[in-house]
């Protein structure tokens, strides 16, 4: 298993990455709205095939540079999984893929980005594609409910907090298997991460409930005008069913 590693919270490639991954998703999201429909279809096909393209490109990589495990490299991260449905959903637009994506995908890159925690290293390649994964995982989401008007619909966070419990089976199945920590189910995160509470299983818990508060206020700023918001989404489901 390959040993993770930190960087200082605050220091100098702390604020280089994040600043950075925040620059680049203000100006897509910038740029898309001063678009035209069209316009915005492509820069969504572009951040999509990115997010596709280095899902894989990543496993090769750490292949070819001899670093690959099965017990450190599978996609079976949550992040993993949040860029994987944030690939798809550009190009197959289900509701359901939209609203894992913008719960998980955006609670999972905001903490990625204050408290990062690199699986697989920072050398090279590696520290760029640490905040190439999780801005497009906070991108994605962002860019699809600002400048396409996706939008959360009722309950969706609790059924969004259910689905990433099949996730999780998945995930602690390859732990048993393989000897591995995805998903941290195995040993807690060694960031120092306010919800990171007590010992194993009990964190485990913490970060459950954490999640769900986190997707909660996610669905807030659209709880107000959730029935309206219905029927547009049912007309939107029909129209790319057609």
């Amino acid at each position: 298993m390959i040993e993770h590693t930190t960087i200082e919270i605050f220091g100098t490639d702390w604020w280089m990455g994040n600043l950075s991954t925040l620059f680049v998703i203000i100006a897509v999201i910038y740029f898309g709205k001063k678009s035209n429909n069209k316009i915005q279809e492509r820069i969504a096909k572009v951040i999509g095939g990115i997010s596709l393209f280095r899902w894989v490109f990543i496993q090769y990589y750490a292949y070819d540079i001899g670093i690959w495990t099965v017990q450190s490299s599978l996609p079976l991260q949550m992040c993993s999984f949040s860029s994987l449905f944030c690939g798809i959903v550009i190009f197959y637009r289900k509701q359901y893929l939209y609203e894992f994506v913008y719960y998980m995908g955006i609670s999972s890159a905001i903490h990625s980005l204050l408290t990062p925690e690199f699986t697989m290293g920072t050398d090279g390649y590696l520290f760029f594609e640490y905040y190439l994964n999780h801005g497009l995982i906070a991108l994605i989401p962002l860019y699809l409910t600002l400048v396409l008007n996706y939008k959360p619909q009722r309950y969706s966070w609790l059924t969004t907090l259910l689905f990433a419990q099949v996730l999780i089976i998945i995930a602690g199945t390859a732990n048993w298997l393989f000897g591995a920590n995805y998903m941290y189910l195995s040993e807690k995160p060694i960031v120092n991460n306010p919800f990171v509470i007590g010992d194993w299983p009990w964190y485990i818990l913490g970060l459950q409930f954490a999640g769900l508060l986190h997707f909660i206020i996610l669905y807030i700023p659209f709880s107000f005008t959730a029935k309206f918001d219905e029927a547009k989404i049912k007309n939107n489901l029909i129209q790319n069913e057609n």
